[in-house]
């Protein structure tokens, strides 16, 4: 009996020795892996060997020393089980969330990543379009103002060049038709005017008077010397330009009348179903056609030189004076040439080709003006023709007549 005892609590002891030895093990090994599933089945199988060792060899008057025990070391490890467990889920949790927030903080800043360069490869692009775009513009504006501006393309000037030949054009063509008018006016001995030989001397008379000369009045033909002395006998005064109001103007007209003479008397009331009034009409007309081309020429000289106010182009500089500014422009010796060679070193070969044209049309329209004279001379030629050729007629009548008078006389004196 006593043997039997002894044993069981050899067994006991040793039992408990190996329990202790495996749940220190345990512990160890569960401090050292500290994972869940380890304690689980480390706890489990201690809990399993002490029971099984327990219930194998302790018998059961050690039940209420050994079994309080165990249940209290159950119930610490399991409580330390628990506590590990939570703390082991907590950090689990705040890293989860710390992890799935910072994966979402990247993907975000990926995508402002992505779409930053997005919009910068756009606003790249499109201020690479818009700077070429510049550069084009640029490119047309320089060829533009290269080719039709006024500095480079266009000639000297272009826009006020254009309104003094716009301005030459107008008076040209206004002075053509003035003439007409102003020789109804302005001449006293027009065509067609009859007038009074009085009427017509006194006209006279009293236009030349701011032109008399010192020697008129000493003969006593003038009052006082004129303010232009001579100049309404002096062809020269046609030639000087002049504005419509001015004294000078005047002295043109009076030279005009002057070298036209008096007027022819007009036919007698009543009269004019006579043959003679007839023959006298003709003989008129005939002389006023005969004189008429050189009071034109006369008029339209004074004209050209004159500053008078036309119908359709106001009152302006004389035409003369017109092309002469012209002329000068590109013949040199002023200061218009000076700034039209200074502008002509800056054109390029479009405003150059342009400026020559400018002076070629110039040289046409001086070309048209001496056409014109031209034409007014040969009209004068021939007038001077049919007055010689009328002349000529009147001589061999004259001389026709007088050989049938002595004929007619020769017989008697026989």
């Amino acid at each position: 009996m006593a043997d039997t005892v002894l044993t069981t609590l050899m067994v006991f002891g040793l039992s408990l020795s190996a329990g202790w030895l495996l749940w220190c093990a345990l512990r160890t090994s569960i401090r050292f892996y500290a994972t869940r599933r380890l304690q689980a089945t480390v706890v489990a199988t201690a809990l399993i060997t002490s029971s099984s060792a327990y219930a194998y060899f302790c018998p059961d008057f050690l039940d209420e020393t050994v079994t309080p025990k165990i249940k209290l070391v159950a119930e610490s490890l399991a409580a330390q089980i628990m506590a590990v467990d939570g703390v082991l889920s907590a950090q689990l949790e705040f890293h989860s969330e710390r992890v799935l927030s910072a994966i979402a903080v990247l993907t975000k800043q990926k995508a402002v990543a992505a779409n930053q360069i997005g919009n910068s490869s756009r606003v790249q692009s499109q201020q690479i379009a818009s700077g070429m775009g510049v550069i084009r513009t640029a490119a047309r504006q320089k060829a533009v103002r290269l080719n039709h501006g006024s500095e480079y393309g266009q000639g000297v000037d272009p826009c006020r060049i254009y309104a003094q030949r716009k301005v030459i054009a107008g008076r040209d063509a206004d002075m053509a038709r003035e003439v007409r008018g102003r020789i109804a006016a302005e001449v006293y001995a027009a065509p067609g005017v009859y007038m009074d030989g009085a009427q017509s001397r006194e006209k006279l008379v009293e236009a030349h008077q701011p032109f008399c000369t010192q020697d008129q009045v000493d003969a006593g033909l003038c009052k006082a010397v004129g303010t232009l002395p001579g100049a309404s006998l002096n062809a020269g005064t046609l030639f000087n330009p002049a504005m419509g109001a001015e004294d000078l103007y005047k002295a043109k007209s009076a030279y005009i009348n002057n070298v036209v003479g008096m007027t022819d008397s007009p036919v007698p009331e009543g009269a004019g179903t006579h043959a003679a009034a007839t023959t006298y009409a003709m003989a008129k007309g005939s002389k006023d056609a005969i004189v008429s081309p050189a009071i034109v020429a006369l008029k339209d000289v004074q004209l050209f030189n004159s500053g008078v106010e036309g119908s359709h182009s106001g009152t302006d500089l004389p035409l003369s004076m017109l092309f002469q500014n012209e002329v000068n422009r590109y013949a040199g010796g002023s200061i218009e040439y000076d700034n039209w060679s200074n502008a002509m070193a800056k054109q390029v070969e479009r405003g150059v080709m342009v400026e020559l044209l400018k002076v070629e049309a110039l040289r046409l329209a001086v070309a048209g003006k001496k056409l014109e004279a031209l034409d007014k001379q040969e009209a004068m030629l021939a007038a001077l023709v049919a007055l010689e050729a009328r002349r000529a007629q009147e001589g061999a009548a004259r001389q026709d007549a007088g050989n049938a008078m002595s004929r007619a006389v020769t017989p008697g004196v026989q």
